[in-house]
């Protein structure tokens, strides 16, 4: 399924000459479709996670010959080591955090905050934080 979501001509209009009521409308269309946007692309950082947790349990980092997970991953997605290690650290993480996982997986969460919430959320405290 694909989406629609590239910028239109009348997207590029300026706030300066549109009437208050018409720029109001357009702002309110305009951050509801951008929160659409985040949500999918939230959702969609939770499904690569799952993708890599899963391939990390599956060792393809060793099957493939590499150093590491994340050199592997980092091949991979071009993605900069140091983000790969990241996404490692967060997708086995998630495995153990089944709340924060399921909010991310519904767009709910950023990667950036589950990065953070995993750094300190164990089973037991998640719902909590």
């Amino acid at each position: 399924m694909g989406y629609a979501f590239a910028v239109m001509e009348s997207d590029r209009e300026y706030g300066a000459e549109l009437d208050p009521d018409a720029r109001a409308e357009r702002i309110d269309e305009l951050s509801e479709r951008l929160g659409t946007l985040v949500g999918h692309i939230h959702a969609g950082m939770h499904h690569y996670l799952e993708i890599v947790a899963e391939l990390d349990r599956l060792e393809a980092w060793e099957w493939a010959g590499h150093r590491t997970p994340a050199h592997w991953l980092s091949h991979e997605t071009g993605f900069d080591l140091g983000t790969c290690r990241e996404h490692v650290r967060v997708a086995r993480a998630l495995e153990e955090l089944p709340v924060t996982s399921e909010a991310m997986s519904r767009g709910e969460l950023s990667f950036s905050k589950v990065r953070a919430l995993t750094r300190a959320a164990t089973p037991e405290t998640e719902e909590d934080l």
